[in-house]
């Protein structure tokens, strides 16, 4: 009897130790990549504009408002396209011509929109930023999400990119 409980408890020793390593992530296990990704991009934002905490403030609470626009956006055009891909792909459900055409036309309007938006909130700016900050904040969005693509996209057994 004492081996038994002895041999149970060394099962339950390991058998903990394997299952703290194969610990499950994602947003509901509270790790969520894109979240830290998000903050990272705070950060170096505020260090790339030189912001102090009150211009910071005022700026990430417009900024979050326009993402989430932009979020909203997104899930639409997505879903447009996904009823594209269903008329394209499911041969029951062949679309017309005209059919598809709508449907792109649905798609453009979305990007339209996304890209009115931008511009409305980096010309909103002018009251938080100056031109020169404002010119830095849009040329570091797409050098901060192209590194990001890069280092996603690299290989494990690529050497990290040389600066």
């Amino acid at each position: 009897m004492k081996n038994f409980f002895s041999l149970l408890i060394c099962f339950l020793f390991i058998y903990s130790g394997i299952y703290a390593q194969h610990r499950p992530r994602g947003d509901k296990f509270g790790f969520d990549p894109r979240n830290k990704i998000e903050q990272l991009e705070k950060l170096k934002l505020i260090e790339t504009l030189n912001m102090d905490e009150e211009t910071s403030i005022r700026f990430f609470t417009r900024r979050n408002t326009f993402m989430d626009g932009q979020h909203e956006y997104m899930k639409k055009r997505n879903d447009v396209l996904k009823e594209i891909e269903k008329m394209v792909i499911d041969e029951n459900k062949k679309a017309d011509g005209k059919t598809l055409k709508v449907k792109m036309a649905e798609v453009f309007s979305i990007e339209k929109s996304m890209l009115d938006d931008r511009i409305k909130f980096f010309n909103s700016l002018s009251d938080i930023l100056t031109t020169e900050q404002i010119a830095k904040a849009m040329a570091f969005e797409v050098r901060f999400r192209e590194e990001v693509r890069n280092v996603l996209m690299r290989k494990p057994m690529d050497p990290p990119p040389m600066e």
